[in-house]
């Protein structure tokens, strides 16, 4: 569009100037006019555009969601079998839409296929997980890839959180797993004398694991508190008779000994946490329910050796075999049935 630059002066002319001169507040008029009249040509030209691209947009998502994957939709705008879709103004806007379809294709087949992954496995990473998911960057243009890489890191930010938990609470897992091990290996009569030397041992300082100067525990109190609750749980779930939880009531009252600070730690069954009153709960109930039970079994041996005995009374004695085999018997006599009574 040419500039306009106004002509107009101050000055009047009389009768014998050539044309009309206008003055300076009407030639500055003229100029906002034109000024205005190019901005609205260069609004309308910004909206032309912008309505372009949503159509490219939505163009995208329709092909997508027709069941087209993103190399068919790349490949039809190649040839040139979707024009609305190319374009000077328009081309970024497609290929950055396009990353995004990919990047929801990605994740999508990452969902169906998450069950190859176990946080468990120390071989094993996300990242090293998603290399097989993710596509050739290297055949991508830079608005591809940032429409792809918008998408996707949302949802691979969220799962490595998720995943840090899951590593967390594992290892965690793992830990208080073999720290019940250790204390399986201390026998039941020594558990009083030695358990409070096996806690110290476990919360040996070992070197920190964050650069920094100050030490971490093998075991936190925290966490040795989760194994001695989780060995006595265990015995009792497992017990099967009313002495085989005298293992469980030596760790919950045997002396803990003292702490770092000097202070006296007392027995397990001492303190008043939820998870150990529940516990102790559960193995009265538990030594309840095993006497019931070894009584009535009791009641029930003694019932089969009375059936047993009164069905031997009838049961004669062998004497003697004859010569061809034949076995004779004869019925108990008295001193033999006064015995069984």
């Amino acid at each position: 569009m040419a500039k306009y630059k106004s002509q107009a002066t101050t000055k009047y002319y009389g009768l014998g100037g050539t044309g009309k001169v206008y003055t300076n507040t009407q030639s500055d008029g003229l100029a906002k006019s034109l000024s205005n009249a190019g901005y609205l040509i260069g609004q309308g030209e910004d909206k032309r555009i912008d309505r372009k691209k949503d159509k490219a947009i939505a163009k995208i998502d329709e092909l997508y969601a027709s069941g087209k994957s993103f190399e068919t939709i790349q490949s039809e705008i190649l040839a040139n079998k979707h024009p609305d879709l190319t374009g000077k103004y328009i081309e970024a806007t497609t290929n950055y839409h396009a990353g995004k379809v990919k990047a929801a294709e990605v994740i999508k087949e990452i969902e169906a296929n998450k069950n190859e992954y176990d946080y468990r496995d120390t071989s094993q990473s996300l990242e090293t997980f998603y290399e097989k998911f993710l596509p050739k960057f290297e055949s991508m243009d830079k608005a591809t890839i940032l429409g792809f890489s918008k998408t996707f890191n949302v949802y691979k930010s969220t799962e490595a959180v998720k995943d840090a938990e899951n590593r967390s609470a594992w290892a965690s897992e793992v830990k208080i797993s073999e720290g019940v091990t250790l204390i399986e290996t201390l026998p039941t009569d020594m558990i009083a004398a030695e358990l409070g030397n096996t806690i110290k041992d476990m919360q040996t300082s070992v070197p920190s694991t964050d650069g920094s100067s100050k030490p971490n525990q093998l075991y936190t109190n925290q966490e040795t508190l989760s194994v001695l609750l989780r060995s006595v749980n265990k015995i009792i779930a497992e017990a099967e008779t009313e002495a085989d939880l005298e293992r469980a009531e030596a760790i919950l009252n045997a002396d803990l000994g003292f702490g770092k600070d000097g202070q006296k730690l007392g027995s397990l069954g001492s303190r008043n946490h939820k998870e150990i009153l529940k516990a102790k709960e559960d193995l009265l109930k538990k030594k309840r329910a095993l006497i019931i039970n070894d009584r009535v079994e009791k009641d029930e041996q003694e019932k089969k050796e009375i059936r047993e005995l009164n069905a031997s009374i009838f049961e004669e004695v062998e004497v003697e075999g004859t010569a061809d085999g034949e076995v004779i018997t004869r019925p108990k006599n008295h001193a033999e049935l006064m015995e069984i009574r």
